[in-house]
Protein backbone atom coordinates (compact mmCIF):
# COMPACT_ATOMS: atom_id res chain seq x y z
CA UNK A 1 0.00 0.00 0.00
CA UNK A 2 1.26 3.61 -0.74
CA UNK A 3 1.74 5.64 2.29
CA UNK A 4 1.93 9.46 2.31
CA UNK A 5 3.56 10.62 5.87
CA UNK A 6 2.79 14.86 6.84
CA UNK A 7 4.35 16.48 10.15
CA UNK A 8 1.98 18.82 10.82
CA UNK A 9 2.58 21.69 13.19
CA UNK A 10 -0.28 23.56 15.32
CA UNK A 11 -0.11 27.24 14.39
CA UNK A 12 -2.89 28.36 16.48
CA UNK A 13 -4.54 26.72 19.80
CA UNK A 14 -6.62 23.35 18.41
CA UNK A 15 -9.52 22.22 20.32
CA UNK A 16 -10.71 18.62 19.39
CA UNK A 17 -11.62 16.28 21.24
CA UNK A 18 -14.28 14.23 22.23
CA UNK A 19 -17.75 14.33 23.66
CA UNK A 20 -16.65 15.41 26.69
CA UNK A 21 -14.45 17.97 25.61
CA UNK A 22 -11.57 16.58 26.63
CA UNK A 23 -8.31 17.27 24.22
CA UNK A 24 -7.72 14.15 22.04
CA UNK A 25 -6.48 14.23 18.47
CA UNK A 26 -9.20 12.18 16.49
CA UNK A 27 -8.95 10.84 13.21
CA UNK A 28 -12.66 11.07 12.74
CA UNK A 29 -12.56 14.79 13.27
CA UNK A 30 -9.71 15.50 10.60
CA UNK A 31 -11.29 12.83 8.12
CA UNK A 32 -14.52 15.12 8.35
CA UNK A 33 -13.17 17.97 7.74
CA UNK A 34 -11.27 16.43 4.62
CA UNK A 35 -14.32 15.05 3.47
CA UNK A 36 -16.31 18.18 3.48
CA UNK A 37 -13.64 20.13 1.37
CA UNK A 38 -13.76 17.16 -0.80
CA UNK A 39 -17.26 18.18 -1.42
CA UNK A 40 -16.70 21.94 -1.60
CA UNK A 41 -14.22 21.94 -4.33
CA UNK A 42 -16.56 19.44 -6.48
CA UNK A 43 -15.39 15.83 -6.01
CA UNK A 44 -17.92 14.00 -7.02
CA UNK A 45 -20.47 11.80 -4.52
CA UNK A 46 -19.01 8.47 -6.46
CA UNK A 47 -15.52 9.13 -5.89
CA UNK A 48 -16.27 10.37 -2.42
CA UNK A 49 -17.81 7.25 -1.36
CA UNK A 50 -14.60 5.57 -3.28
CA UNK A 51 -12.48 7.15 -1.61
CA UNK A 52 -14.01 7.83 2.43
CA UNK A 53 -16.03 5.01 2.01
CA UNK A 54 -20.16 4.93 3.18
CA UNK A 55 -22.28 4.25 6.13
CA UNK A 56 -25.88 2.90 6.48
CA UNK A 57 -26.95 -0.27 4.75
CA UNK A 58 -24.48 -2.05 2.62
CA UNK A 59 -21.76 -0.06 4.65
CA UNK A 60 -18.24 0.02 2.90
CA UNK A 61 -14.55 1.21 4.18
CA UNK A 62 -12.88 3.52 2.29
CA UNK A 63 -10.17 2.98 0.53
CA UNK A 64 -8.20 5.53 2.46
CA UNK A 65 -7.32 5.59 5.93
CA UNK A 66 -5.89 8.24 8.35
CA UNK A 67 -3.67 7.22 11.47
CA UNK A 68 -2.44 9.75 13.81
CA UNK A 69 1.07 9.75 15.38
CA UNK A 70 2.42 11.69 18.31
CA UNK A 71 5.87 13.13 17.31
CA UNK A 72 6.14 14.84 20.41
CA UNK A 73 4.93 15.35 24.01
CA UNK A 74 1.43 17.50 23.22
CA UNK A 75 0.79 20.28 25.84
CA UNK A 76 -2.70 21.10 26.48
CA UNK A 77 -3.92 24.14 28.57
CA UNK A 78 -6.86 25.65 29.95
CA UNK A 79 -7.63 28.26 27.46
CA UNK A 80 -8.59 32.55 29.03
CA UNK A 81 -10.27 34.97 26.86
CA UNK A 82 -7.95 38.63 27.75
CA UNK A 83 -9.41 40.21 30.54
CA UNK A 84 -9.29 44.44 31.85
CA UNK A 85 -7.17 45.44 34.82
CA UNK A 86 -11.24 45.28 37.06
CA UNK A 87 -11.04 41.41 35.96
CA UNK A 88 -13.91 41.03 33.25
CA UNK A 89 -13.86 40.18 29.06
CA UNK A 90 -11.81 43.04 26.83
CA UNK A 91 -14.63 44.37 24.45
CA UNK A 92 -11.85 42.72 21.56
CA UNK A 93 -11.47 40.86 18.50
CA UNK A 94 -9.43 37.78 19.87
CA UNK A 95 -12.62 37.51 22.67
CA UNK A 96 -14.89 37.70 20.17
CA UNK A 97 -14.03 34.96 17.88
CA UNK A 98 -13.06 32.15 21.14
CA UNK A 99 -16.60 33.49 23.61
CA UNK A 100 -17.58 29.74 24.04
CA UNK A 101 -14.10 28.64 24.72
CA UNK A 102 -13.84 30.74 28.07
CA UNK A 103 -17.28 31.23 29.36
CA UNK A 104 -16.43 33.59 32.17
CA UNK A 105 -17.89 36.63 32.60
CA UNK A 106 -15.18 37.90 35.03
CA UNK A 107 -11.57 36.12 35.91
CA UNK A 108 -13.04 35.35 39.49
CA UNK A 109 -15.50 32.97 38.38
CA UNK A 110 -14.60 29.01 38.83
CA UNK A 111 -18.68 27.33 37.36
CA UNK A 112 -17.94 28.23 33.98
CA UNK A 113 -16.42 26.32 31.20
CA UNK A 114 -12.85 26.86 30.64
CA UNK A 115 -11.87 24.56 27.38
CA UNK A 116 -8.28 22.70 27.23
CA UNK A 117 -6.87 23.23 23.78
CA UNK A 118 -3.42 22.02 22.21
CA UNK A 119 -1.04 24.55 22.21
CA UNK A 120 0.97 26.46 19.29
CA UNK A 121 4.70 24.69 17.95
CA UNK A 122 3.98 21.64 18.94
CA UNK A 123 3.69 18.96 16.19
CA UNK A 124 2.06 15.30 15.07
CA UNK A 125 2.69 13.06 12.01
CA UNK A 126 -0.62 12.42 10.19
CA UNK A 127 -0.08 9.05 8.07
CA UNK A 128 -2.49 8.42 5.03
CA UNK A 129 -2.82 4.83 3.50
CA UNK A 130 -3.91 4.07 0.20
CA UNK A 131 -5.22 0.72 -0.94
CA UNK A 132 -4.18 -0.56 -4.13
CA UNK A 133 -7.64 -0.20 -5.49
CA UNK A 134 -7.25 3.43 -5.71
CA UNK A 135 -4.82 4.86 -8.86
CA UNK A 136 -2.71 8.29 -9.34
CA UNK A 137 -5.72 10.52 -10.52
CA UNK A 138 -8.10 8.77 -7.08
CA UNK A 139 -4.82 9.75 -4.79
CA UNK A 140 -4.06 13.11 -6.19
CA UNK A 141 -8.11 14.29 -6.05
CA UNK A 142 -7.88 13.03 -2.50
CA UNK A 143 -4.71 15.15 -2.13
CA UNK A 144 -6.45 17.83 -3.25
CA UNK A 145 -8.93 17.91 -0.52
CA UNK A 146 -6.27 17.00 1.63
CA UNK A 147 -4.26 20.25 1.09
CA UNK A 148 -7.33 22.50 1.31
CA UNK A 149 -8.07 21.74 4.82
CA UNK A 150 -5.01 22.31 5.94
CA UNK A 151 -4.55 25.81 4.01
CA UNK A 152 -7.79 26.62 3.48
CA UNK A 153 -9.40 25.22 6.58
CA UNK A 154 -8.65 24.85 10.39
CA UNK A 155 -9.67 21.51 12.57
CA UNK A 156 -11.38 21.47 15.89
CA UNK A 157 -13.85 23.83 17.81
CA UNK A 158 -13.85 27.55 16.50
CA UNK A 159 -12.07 26.63 13.15
CA UNK A 160 -13.49 28.86 11.08
CA UNK A 161 -12.70 31.98 13.34
CA UNK A 162 -8.80 30.76 13.01
CA UNK A 163 -8.13 28.14 15.83
CA UNK A 164 -6.72 25.03 14.96
CA UNK A 165 -4.57 26.18 12.02
CA UNK A 166 -1.47 24.06 11.20
CA UNK A 167 0.53 23.61 8.71
CA UNK A 168 3.22 21.11 7.06
CA UNK A 169 7.16 21.28 8.11
CA UNK A 170 8.01 17.92 6.70
CA UNK A 171 6.61 15.59 3.98
CA UNK A 172 7.29 11.77 3.29
CA UNK A 173 6.22 9.52 0.25
CA UNK A 174 5.61 12.20 -2.49
CA UNK A 175 7.54 14.52 -4.40
CA UNK A 176 6.08 18.32 -3.72
CA UNK A 177 5.99 18.15 -7.69
CA UNK A 178 2.15 18.04 -7.99
CA UNK A 179 0.79 20.12 -4.94
CA UNK A 180 3.10 22.08 -2.76
CA UNK A 181 2.42 21.10 1.10
CA UNK A 182 5.57 23.48 2.88
CA UNK A 183 4.42 27.00 2.68
CA UNK A 184 7.12 29.15 0.49
CA UNK A 185 8.24 32.64 1.65
CA UNK A 186 5.55 34.72 -0.16
CA UNK A 187 2.66 32.69 1.16
CA UNK A 188 -0.01 34.20 -0.83
CA UNK A 189 1.73 33.14 -4.26
CA UNK A 190 2.20 30.12 -2.95
CA UNK A 191 -1.52 29.44 -2.13
CA UNK A 192 -2.65 31.18 -5.63
CA UNK A 193 -0.50 28.80 -6.97
CA UNK A 194 -1.94 25.93 -5.42
CA UNK A 195 -5.39 26.77 -5.71
CA UNK A 196 -4.94 26.82 -9.46
CA UNK A 197 -3.16 23.35 -9.77
CA UNK A 198 -6.46 21.91 -7.59
CA UNK A 199 -9.10 23.80 -9.95
CA UNK A 200 -7.21 21.63 -13.06
CA UNK A 201 -8.40 18.61 -11.12
CA UNK A 202 -11.34 19.40 -9.32
CA UNK A 203 -13.51 22.01 -10.66
CA UNK A 204 -14.76 24.59 -8.44
CA UNK A 205 -16.22 28.29 -7.77
CA UNK A 206 -17.21 28.87 -4.41
CA UNK A 207 -13.85 29.80 -3.04
CA UNK A 208 -12.50 33.42 -2.90
CA UNK A 209 -9.55 33.94 -0.71
CA UNK A 210 -8.02 37.63 0.59
CA UNK A 211 -5.12 38.63 2.72
CA UNK A 212 -4.86 40.93 5.25
CA UNK A 213 -2.58 43.80 4.38
CA UNK A 214 -0.50 44.12 7.97
CA UNK A 215 1.16 47.50 6.41
CA UNK A 216 -3.11 49.26 6.40
CA UNK A 217 -4.06 48.36 10.18
CA UNK A 218 -4.07 52.16 10.40
CA UNK A 219 -6.58 52.67 8.12
CA UNK A 220 -9.17 50.88 10.89
CA UNK A 221 -10.82 53.88 11.82
CA UNK A 222 -11.81 55.39 8.85
CA UNK A 223 -13.36 51.51 7.97
CA UNK A 224 -15.61 51.40 10.89
CA UNK A 225 -16.79 55.11 10.48
CA UNK A 226 -18.26 54.19 7.53
CA UNK A 227 -19.56 50.52 8.14
CA UNK A 228 -20.68 51.82 11.32
CA UNK A 229 -22.88 55.22 10.27
CA UNK A 230 -25.60 55.85 11.89
CA UNK A 231 -25.02 53.23 14.53
CA UNK A 232 -25.69 53.57 18.32
CA UNK A 233 -25.75 51.39 21.72
CA UNK A 234 -23.91 50.63 24.66
CA UNK A 235 -21.57 48.33 23.71
CA UNK A 236 -20.84 49.23 20.05
CA UNK A 237 -17.66 47.47 18.80
CA UNK A 238 -15.97 50.64 17.77
CA UNK A 239 -12.27 50.99 18.93
CA UNK A 240 -9.41 48.98 17.91
CA UNK A 241 -5.64 49.71 19.27
CA UNK A 242 -3.32 49.88 16.48
CA UNK A 243 -0.86 47.03 16.77
CA UNK A 244 1.91 44.86 15.20
CA UNK A 245 0.14 42.12 13.21
CA UNK A 246 3.10 39.92 12.99
CA UNK A 247 2.53 38.62 16.69
CA UNK A 248 -0.70 35.84 16.13
CA UNK A 249 -2.96 37.12 19.02
CA UNK A 250 -2.76 40.69 17.15
CA UNK A 251 -3.61 38.69 13.57
CA UNK A 252 -6.37 36.80 15.72
CA UNK A 253 -7.76 40.32 17.19
CA UNK A 254 -7.66 42.62 13.87
CA UNK A 255 -9.47 39.97 12.15
CA UNK A 256 -12.02 39.43 15.03
CA UNK A 257 -12.03 43.35 15.30
CA UNK A 258 -13.77 44.12 11.56
CA UNK A 259 -16.36 41.39 12.06
CA UNK A 260 -17.15 41.85 15.30
CA UNK A 261 -17.11 45.84 14.62
CA UNK A 262 -19.05 45.12 11.42
CA UNK A 263 -21.76 43.54 12.72
CA UNK A 264 -22.21 45.23 15.89
CA UNK A 265 -25.91 46.94 16.12
CA UNK A 266 -26.32 46.11 12.72
CA UNK A 267 -29.54 47.91 11.31
CA UNK A 268 -32.25 47.12 10.26
CA UNK A 269 -31.32 43.69 11.95
CA UNK A 270 -31.41 44.85 15.65
CA UNK A 271 -34.50 46.73 15.64
CA UNK A 272 -35.92 43.67 13.56
CA UNK A 273 -35.10 41.40 16.46
CA UNK A 274 -35.92 43.50 19.00
CA UNK A 275 -39.51 43.91 17.74
CA UNK A 276 -39.78 40.42 17.65
CA UNK A 277 -39.15 39.57 20.76
CA UNK A 278 -41.42 42.44 22.22
CA UNK A 279 -44.03 40.66 20.51
CA UNK A 280 -44.58 43.44 17.43
CA UNK A 281 -44.57 42.97 14.40
CA UNK A 282 -41.10 43.98 12.18
CA UNK A 283 -40.94 46.05 9.03
CA UNK A 284 -39.49 43.12 7.23
CA UNK A 285 -39.00 39.90 8.40
CA UNK A 286 -35.41 39.57 7.52
CA UNK A 287 -31.86 39.28 9.62
CA UNK A 288 -29.07 39.57 7.13
CA UNK A 289 -26.80 39.15 9.14
CA UNK A 290 -27.66 35.59 9.53
CA UNK A 291 -25.58 34.57 6.29
CA UNK A 292 -22.34 34.74 8.73
CA UNK A 293 -23.73 31.92 10.47
CA UNK A 294 -26.35 30.20 13.02
CA UNK A 295 -27.25 30.04 15.56
CA UNK A 296 -27.47 33.51 16.92
CA UNK A 297 -28.20 34.61 20.16
CA UNK A 298 -30.23 38.15 20.20
CA UNK A 299 -30.32 39.75 24.31
CA UNK A 300 -31.57 43.32 24.52
CA UNK A 301 -30.76 44.50 28.36
CA UNK A 302 -33.22 47.53 27.51
CA UNK A 303 -36.06 45.53 27.58
CA UNK A 304 -37.45 45.50 30.99
CA UNK A 305 -38.12 41.97 31.94
CA UNK A 306 -36.99 39.93 34.62
CA UNK A 307 -35.50 37.02 34.06
CA UNK A 308 -35.34 33.54 36.28
CA UNK A 309 -32.24 34.92 37.20
CA UNK A 310 -33.70 38.46 38.59
CA UNK A 311 -31.87 40.54 36.48
CA UNK A 312 -32.76 42.61 33.64
CA UNK A 313 -33.21 41.59 29.76
CA UNK A 314 -34.54 39.42 27.41
CA UNK A 315 -32.96 37.31 24.62
CA UNK A 316 -33.89 34.80 22.30
CA UNK A 317 -32.69 32.72 19.26
CA UNK A 318 -32.27 32.46 15.82
CA UNK A 319 -32.03 29.41 14.54
CA UNK A 320 -32.69 27.32 11.85
CA UNK A 321 -35.47 24.57 12.17
CA UNK A 322 -35.91 21.21 10.12
CA UNK A 323 -39.73 19.46 10.80
CA UNK A 324 -40.23 16.02 10.68
CA UNK A 325 -43.36 14.17 11.28
CA UNK A 326 -44.45 17.76 13.09
CA UNK A 327 -41.46 18.03 15.54
CA UNK A 328 -39.44 20.89 15.09
CA UNK A 329 -35.52 20.39 15.15
CA UNK A 330 -33.57 23.23 15.80
CA UNK A 331 -29.99 22.95 13.38
CA UNK A 332 -27.25 24.47 12.70
CA UNK A 333 -25.71 26.27 9.71
CA UNK A 334 -21.87 26.68 10.03
CA UNK A 335 -20.34 30.24 8.57
CA UNK A 336 -19.44 30.55 4.76
CA UNK A 337 -16.56 32.70 5.91
CA UNK A 338 -13.47 30.92 7.50
CA UNK A 339 -10.46 33.38 9.09
CA UNK A 340 -6.64 31.53 8.56
CA UNK A 341 -3.57 31.89 10.01
CA UNK A 342 -0.46 30.62 7.86
CA UNK A 343 3.04 30.57 8.76
CA UNK A 344 6.21 30.03 6.52
CA UNK A 345 9.53 28.50 7.66
CA UNK A 346 10.50 31.77 9.37
CA UNK A 347 7.48 31.74 11.30
CA UNK A 348 5.93 34.45 9.69
CA UNK A 349 2.32 34.71 10.16
CA UNK A 350 -0.01 36.24 7.70
CA UNK A 351 -3.75 36.08 7.94
CA UNK A 352 -6.35 35.30 5.25
CA UNK A 353 -10.35 35.25 4.78
CA UNK A 354 -11.69 31.85 3.25
CA UNK A 355 -14.98 32.61 1.58
CA UNK A 356 -17.13 29.58 0.61
CA UNK A 357 -20.55 30.66 -1.07
CA UNK A 358 -22.51 27.47 -1.02
CA UNK A 359 -26.13 27.23 -1.23
CA UNK A 360 -26.94 28.82 2.72
CA UNK A 361 -29.64 26.55 3.55
CA UNK A 362 -31.85 23.93 1.81
CA UNK A 363 -35.34 25.02 0.55
CA UNK A 364 -37.16 22.49 3.65
CA UNK A 365 -35.10 24.33 6.33
CA UNK A 366 -37.25 27.81 7.81
CA UNK A 367 -35.29 30.26 9.78
CA UNK A 368 -37.07 31.04 13.11
CA UNK A 369 -36.68 33.62 15.89
CA UNK A 370 -38.77 32.96 18.51
CA UNK A 371 -41.35 31.10 16.70
CA UNK A 372 -41.46 33.98 14.10
CA UNK A 373 -40.42 32.77 10.04
CA UNK A 374 -37.39 34.82 8.72
CA UNK A 375 -36.29 35.47 5.50
CA UNK A 376 -33.40 33.42 4.37
CA UNK A 377 -30.46 35.69 3.70
CA UNK A 378 -28.37 35.84 0.59
CA UNK A 379 -24.69 37.11 0.29
CA UNK A 380 -25.13 40.91 -0.27
CA UNK A 381 -24.06 40.96 3.64
CA UNK A 382 -20.74 39.16 3.48
CA UNK A 383 -20.14 41.06 -0.11
CA UNK A 384 -20.18 44.28 1.91
CA UNK A 385 -17.74 42.92 4.68
CA UNK A 386 -15.50 41.78 2.34
CA UNK A 387 -15.85 45.21 0.03
CA UNK A 388 -15.64 47.51 2.63
CA UNK A 389 -12.43 45.25 3.44
CA UNK A 390 -10.95 46.13 0.16
CA UNK A 391 -11.80 49.31 -0.86
CA UNK A 392 -9.91 50.66 2.47
CA UNK A 393 -7.28 48.35 1.61
CA UNK A 394 -7.48 46.35 4.58
CA UNK A 395 -7.57 43.23 2.29
CA UNK A 396 -6.30 42.20 -1.19
CA UNK A 397 -7.73 39.42 -3.37
CA UNK A 398 -5.21 36.57 -3.90
CA UNK A 399 -7.63 33.87 -5.38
Amino acid sequence: MKEITLTLKIITPLFMGGADQQPELRTQSINGVIRWWFRTIGGSFEDEKKLFGWGGENAKKGNVKISIIKSEELKATEFSKIFNNNGYPEQIGYNYFSFSLDQRFNKRQTDKIQRKYFNENRNFILKTTFTPLLNDEDIKKFLCALWCSIYLGNFGSRARRGFGSLIVTDIKGIEENFLSFIPKDNISEWLKKNIEIIKKVLSFSVIKVYKIKNTNINNIKSWVNEVQEGRNGKYLASRYNSSNLNQLQNLLNFMGFTLMAFRSYMKPDYDTAKNIIQGSKPQENKIERAIFGLPINFFFSSIKSKRHDGKLGVGAILNPVKTENGKETNLRRASPIIFKVIANKNNDFEGFIILVKKEFLPENIKLKLKNTEIKKPNYTLIDKYINTLKNMQLISEVF
